[in-house]
């Protein structure tokens, strides 16, 4: 078989470090090892293993596809002996169209072949066929992902196994450094003693697999150390450089300022007009008109040209790009009429069926998709600018907006305002609003003023809020690679207090790397930034791109329009916070209604502006836990989901969704870790919440277990005994044949889990497409030495292979379809493998409000791996308790 395979070239010392060339020489061998009588050569590392099988007596035939491989082949055959070459034989033929006889071979030899073939099956039922029935097949294939660029095939034990079982049934299956080592034999062979199931040779593995998966990620994790300091040096040399262009850009506008300015001056203007008449003489009949002109005209200044600062432009700024998911829909039977702004409209359309329309179809779209609802909001010039300015036209709303709601009237159709431009805007709106059944507003203070001059009392407050599938921690890029940031407009004519909050929160931002994003170009001078912020503004993005530039920063700054309002403030503070990007605001009152102290840096003066930046770029520990916490307040009670609850409640077409049920499953085989177990879904904020708990192989009354779950403040609780016989898998699948959850967690015995744990990992199905979310970050503790690691620091908040076998947590219709395997150890691995398989995403969530516990005595666990091999690529933390340290 062709390849590119160049093992040969690895195992004779051609090409490859030592280790490389050591270890292409074992494979060799292994699979000469296996040679016998006549043996079939299938592209073994070019002509080695055909040459070696030769040597060792057997008849050897080397079968590969390109002429030119065998030529060479052929070349290397000539150094042999006489004797060894007669019994080795080249032919050019394909693997998937042998041209020999059933039964014609003892031994086939496939050394890193099956990866590189796009149908891998046609060459292993071609094996079976020219295989004797007592005969064997020797096999190596990668283990994973390699960087070889013509592999096609991606190997685990399960997947290699599943392959080849059907054509030649999988007897010995061994992980060997990087690869698969694996013997078949033809399905009619004769028994040899050594026949496994295939699936228990997989499980056998499990060790081996998951040790190697930890010296992967080890080495990803070195890896990615390298790179991240070999990017920094690059980023810093490409930014001293830009800084010298910059500086020499700057001088040359300087110069040519300092020439046009020389050449303005009335002393240079006679000397060039006396130059010109003595250089032409015949027209120096104009000289004295000249010079009384210029006499006449002063001096010409001009002012110096502006400096371009080393932060300008957005080509500094390397932005991902982020499209917005398409779904799925909340509530995807009701059906909403609305005239939103381009910002609302892509965090409404989670939440129900969007219908939009303009001024001349509205009827026509209507009729044809009869709306539950009508809302509009206080929109410039709504729906893509279709309604523009039919809210604020002078007399009142334009005829299209009001004979479109007394349509909606005469039908039964609520109808909705919601003035989002409330207070500064409110007298523009406020004859529009008397057109709708309902009025909602951003400003509580407004609410008394509203029911005075409307003449009801159906008004109602309805904040800003974030919108979880755009609005989230999901990493984009590389994180957070920049430092601070300000998105927003400048109004040069208005809205005085923001302008001094502005001096307040950004003039000392200056010397920190400060961003801008500004909502306008500059081109009118109503909204243009002061020059003193002209070498900071990136420029003008739009806001699909901004959800990624949210979370590029380590620091977000905002400024609020309106400071009194209990209930009026940036939207923007709503979207970073769920982004779990740290912000630094002006101060407000709304700030202190929405968020706990301290979960918004909040400063009224420049100096203390500095100290908080300084502070908060300098411990990246504070920003992430401030991110979290104000992320989880966001999750929690400020969504556009929360809100549409709010408004379909108010106006009578539905009331909140419930709460999706969570069932904790805790399969023990130890009676002192019940006490600890119980306690550590007690302790969980989230409810509703159910208690499944598998006594696997316990002496103890179930009934008294129950008891006592209940009286520690769980409402729901199963406690079921199962035999000491029956392994871990099969305890975990009677959990969720017992479990009544939306989602079910999958939570050991001795770990700990602090209060909002549940939390956090449910809130992710709300913002990602995972079936599974767990925590690959996590804090582990060694008793042994009474010290607390963090491990794969850097894999939080992104999708991901694997997660830590204790923090699973599974949409229900996933653990019930996919169950777990009848499996003593690496149940948790092997599920999440077929998840990946059966095209599941896996979430790695933040690495808090979790510590693996890795016991004194290694006979308590079921995953046999020594306290040296979890330091190995870890960062050690602290010594001592770790619960208090990992709570946020």
């Amino acid at each position: 078989m062709a390849n590119s395979d160049r093992v040969a070239e690895f195992s004779t010392g051609e090409i490859g470090s030592a280790p490389l060339r050591r270890r292409a020489r074992e494979r060799i061998h292994w699979l000469v090892d296996h040679a016998h009588g006549r043996t079939l050569d299938l592209g073994c590392g070019q002509s080695i293993a055909s040459i070696l099988a030769g040597r060792r007596g057997c008849d050897v035939v080397r079968v590969d596809r390109e002429f030119d491989r065998l030529e060479s082949a052929a070349t290397d055959r000539r150094a042999e002996t006489a004797g060894v070459a007669r019994r080795i034989a080249f032919v050019n033929a394909s693997g998937a169209a042998l041209p020999f006889r059933d039964g014609a071979f003892d031994r086939a030899l496939l050394g890193e072949v099956l990866e590189r073939l796009l149908e891998p099956e046609k060459v292993l039922a071609e094996v079976a066929r020219v295989l004797r029935p007592d005969g064997l097949a020797a096999i190596t294939v990668p283990l994973g992902h390699t960087p070889d660029h013509d592999q096609v095939c991606t190997f685990y034990p399960a997947s290699a196994a599943d392959l080849i079982s059907p054509f030649l049934p999988v007897t010995s299956l061994a992980i060997v450094d990087t690869h698969l080592r694996i013997v078949a034999r033809p399905p009619d062979a004769p028994p040899t003693g050594d026949e496994g199931d295939a699936m228990a040779l997989v499980h056998a593995q499990q060790p081996v697999l998951e040790q190697h998966l930890h010296d992967t990620e080890v080495a990803l994790q070195e890896a990615r150390h390298r790179l991240a300091e070999v990017e920094e040096e690059s980023r810093s040399t490409v930014e001293a450089l830009r800084r010298d262009v910059e500086e020499l850009r700057g001088d040359l506008a300087e110069a040519r300022w300092r020439v046009a300015a020389m050449r303005a001056q009335r002393w240079w203007r006679l000397g060039a007009a006396l130059g010109r008449a003595r250089r032409e003489p015949t027209r120096a009949w104009r000289l004295p008109r000249e010079v009384l002109q210029i006499v006449r005209r002063p001096s010409q200044w001009h002012d110096p040209p502006r400096r371009v600062g080393p932060t300008t432009l957005g080509s500094r700024v390397s932005i991902p790009s982020l499209s917005p998911p398409q779904g799925p829909i909340v509530r995807p039977d009701l059906k909403v009429a609305t005239i939103l702004d381009p910002f609302s409209a892509l965090c409404f359309r989670y939440e129900f069926q969007c219908v939009s329309f303009g001024q001349s179809d509205w009827r026509r779209v209507l009729e044809r998709q009869r709306p539950d609802l009508l809302l509009v909001e206080s929109a410039w010039a709504g729906n893509d600018g279709r309604w523009s300015h039919t809210m604020t036209a002078g007399g009142g709303p334009r005829a299209p907006l009001v004979e479109l709601v007394g349509w909606c009237r005469r039908r039964g159709i609520p109808t909705v305002f919601w003035n989002k431009e409330d207070p500064a805007s409110h007298d523009l709106f406020l004859a529009t609003a008397r057109q709708f059944d309902h009025v909602f507003t951003v400003d509580e203070q407004c609410l008394l003023r509203y029911r005075a001059r409307l003449g009801h009392d159906r008004v109602h407050v309805l904040p800003f809020a974030a919108q979880p599938r755009i609005h989230n921690p999901v990493r984009v890029g590389d994180g957070r690679v920049y430092d601070v940031a300000f998105a927003g407009m400048y109004f040069a004519e208005k809205h005085e207090k923001r302008r001094e909050q502005m001096q307040t929160i950004l003039d000392p931002a200056r010397d920190f790397g400060l961003h801008i994003y500004s909502r306008q170009d500059g081109s009118d001078p109503r909204y243009r930034f002061p020059d003193k912020y002209a070498r900071h503004i990136v420029g003008t993005v739009p806001y699909e791109t901004m959800l990624a530039v949210y979370k590029l920063y380590r620091v977000f700054l905002n400024v609020n329009t309106v400071t009194a309002s209990p209930t009026m403030c940036a939207r923007r503070l709503f979207e970073l916070s769920a982004c779990g990007t740290t912000v630094l605001s002006g101060a407000s009152n709304a700030i202190e209604q929405f968020f706990d102290p301290g979960l918004i840096a909040v400063s009224d003066a420049p100096a203390q502006t500095r100290r908080l930046l300084a502070s908060l770029l300098g411990n990246a520990e504070l920003r992430d836990r401030r991110g979290l916490r104000a992320q989880r307040t966001v999750m929690g009670a400020h969504t556009f989901g929360h809100r549409v609850d709010a408004l379909l409640e108010t106006v009578g077409l539905g009331t909140a969704r419930p709460v999706p049920l969570v069932s904790a499953i805790v399969p023990t085989n130890r009676a002192g870790q019940l006490d600890h177990a119980i306690a550590s879904i007690a302790r969980q904020r989230y409810r509703p919440l159910e208690l499944v708990l598998i006594l696997h192989g316990l002496e103890v009354d179930p009934g008294a277990v129950e008891r006592q779950a209940r009286a520690a403040g769980i409402g729901q609780v199963t406690v079921v005994p199962a035999p000491a016989s029956l392994s871990l898998g099969h305890c975990l699948n009677l959990g969720i044949d017992l479990a009544r959850g939306d989602y079910l967690a999958k939570m050991d015995d001795d770990n700990v889990y602090a209060e909002d744990y549940l939390t956090d990992l449910v809130s992710a199905f709300t913002y990602t497409d995972a079936g599974v979310v767990g925590k690959l970050a996590h804090y582990a503790h060694l008793a042994s030495r009474n010290v607390t690691l963090l491990r794969f620091a850097d894999e939080e908040h992104r999708y991901a292979d694997l997660v830590q076998g204790g923090t699973m947590v599974i949409d229900s219709r996933i653990a019930r379809r996919l169950r777990f395997r009848d499996l003593a150890t690496g149940e948790d691995t092997d599920f999440l493998r077929r998840c990946r398989r059966e095209g599941v995403r896996i979430y790695a969530a933040d690495r808090f409000n979790f510590v693996s516990v890795r016991q004194a005595d290694p006979s308590m666990h079921t995953w046999k791996v020594s306290d040296d091999d979890l330091l190995t690529g870890s960062t050690v933390e602290f010594y001592g308790p770790a619960p208090e340290h990992v709570t946020v």
